[in-house]
């Protein structure tokens, strides 16, 4: 807090995502914090920019209008343009970052020049670090040479696993997971709680749910990494945390772990948001407003495959469009609570456009075939897959046995020729005979499902996911 203004923690409306919401008593103090918070934080952390807004509590406008008003100011704050402070006068001439373009303010390793973004970044780099592994591991302390610095830490081939894992293992996948009706739930509270509750009842949600999604990360680590970890498989633990916190999860880790970890860490989030919520509900008597909070909360996740020398950039936004995407499917299910899924795509190509454009190019067939099969959900929904039916899939497709060469034929062919490659899957069932097991363990029976006006096949995300 600024020189003069005491932080009192009851104030302290909401504090999780990105998101500050506080209760000033004087409105000198607020006065200051509105002048003076923004160039700190963009002093302390050049690049980063701060939306705020200010609603005043008069007599005449109760709690929760005033934060929903807040919200309404915040919302047009975030649409005007946003300036960047400087270290630097412009008046100054000065050497130039390599990696960045921007203004050098010192050297790094005396030899590189670097900007005050990534000065600042180093600064803050090991604390953030900590916490965010802590949060991953819920470990206190994690060592230095266990931690992921560079993408090709990731891959196995950098984990001392050259002689034991092919080329498939130089395959890292950025996840981005966000919770389902969140703002149902604080309208839902807004409208239906008392005046006296509405605050307390914001900064304990807030609270719990941060809880629940650090949780549910770390029962996701404890299932699906720590093991390798513990067996001696792997030197570094295979995950580069980047955000985890409110219901907001976006990591870096190794290709083939991504859909098992975010498949564990969705099933996770459900049941300890319920869990958690349920106990928060009773502990505070709110029940009887039929908020909710018992049936807890969903997710849904985007998981982009990459390689490790591609635009990290690239990789996050196209992970934050496919977990949209899944949402928005989601929605059309249960528009009130949308149940959890995750939606996937594997870079193929050294240019990258916005999902839409990459299903017209890349996953269509010329007569209208769509290879986006997603989004997988954790239960089952009509005319979806689960994502425990994906990994099942995935490992039997994998076995000495499976026809996985022939299906990457069918897909091949399929593009132009779809006579052509319905007399190869008749070949493919011939070949494998009446009895095979494949034929309803891999699907092969409805190689094509419709879904509203078109087909889906499932078979490409097969291939695409068992080659990771």
């Amino acid at each position: 807090m600024e020189s003069g203004i005491q932080f009192e923690y009851d104030s302290v409306i909401l504090q999780a995502a990105g998101n500050i919401k506080y209760l000033f008593s004087r409105k000198e103090d607020c006065q200051k914090i509105v002048e003076k918070f923004p160039r700190r934080v963009m002093e302390k952390a050049p690049g980063i920019t701060v939306s705020q807004a200010v609603i005043e509590l008069k007599d005449n406008i109760s709690f929760k209008d005033a934060l929903q008003g807040l919200e309404d100011k915040l919302r047009i704050q975030r649409n005007k343009a946003k300036y960047t402070s400087s270290q630097i006068s412009h008046f100054m001439y000065g050497e130039t970052a390599r990696r960045t373009g921007g203004i050098g303010v010192k050297y790094n390793n005396k030899t590189e020049v670097i900007d005050a973004t990534q000065d600042a970044k180093l600064v803050f780099n090991k604390r953030a670090s900590k916490r965010l592994y802590e949060s991953l591991t819920g470990v206190d302390y994690i060592k230095d040479n266990q931690k992921i610095f560079d993408m090709e830490d990731l891959t196995g081939n950098n984990q001392g696993e050259l002689e034991t894992l092919s080329s498939k293992s130089n395959w890292i996948a950025v996840i981005h997971a966000d919770g389902n009706n969140l703002g149902k739930k604080l309208i839902s509270m807004y409208e239906n709680l008392p005046e006296d509750l509405v605050r307390t009842t914001v900064r304990e949600f807030s609270k719990t749910l941060d809880k629940a999604t650090k949780l549910a990360v770390q029962e996701a680590y404890k299932e699906i990494i720590a093991p390798q970890i513990e067996s001696g498989k792997l030197k570094k633990i295979p995950i580069r945390p980047i955000v985890i916190g409110g219901d907001d999860v976006t990591a870096v880790l190794r290709g083939d772990l991504a859909v098992p970890f975010t498949n564990t860490f969705l099933k996770a989030f459900e049941r300890l948001t319920k869990e958690l919520f349920s106990k928060f509900e009773d502990e505070l008597k709110l029940k009887k407003f039929n908020l909710g909070f018992s049936e807890g909360l969903t997710a849904c996740a985007g998981i982009a495959f990459i390689k490790p020398k591609y635009p990290f950039h690239y990789g996050a936004d196209l992970a934050e469009e496919l977990c949209a995407k899944a949402k928005k499917v989601s929605k059309t299910i249960d528009s009130d609570f949308s149940p959890s899924s995750l939606l996937f795509h594997k870079v193929q190509s050294s240019f990258i456009d916005d999902m839409n454009e990459i299903e017209k190019q890349e996953l269509t067939t010329k007569e209208g075939l769509k290879f986006d099969y997603g989004p997988y959900f954790l239960k089952e929904q009509t005319g979806f897959d689960t994502v425990d039916t994906l990994l099942s899939r995935v490992g039997k497709i994998n076995r000495p046995s499976a026809p996985k060469s022939k299906i990457r034929e069918w897909l091949g062919i399929i593009r132009d020729d779809e006579t052509q490659a319905s007399y190869l899957m008749a070949r493919i069932k011939e070949i494998l005979g009446p009895n095979s097991t494949y034929l309803t363990e891999l699907n092969l029976n409805h190689p094509k499902v419709k879904r509203g006006n078109f087909e889906y096949t499932h078979l490409y995300d097969l291939i695409s996911l068992s080659n990771i």
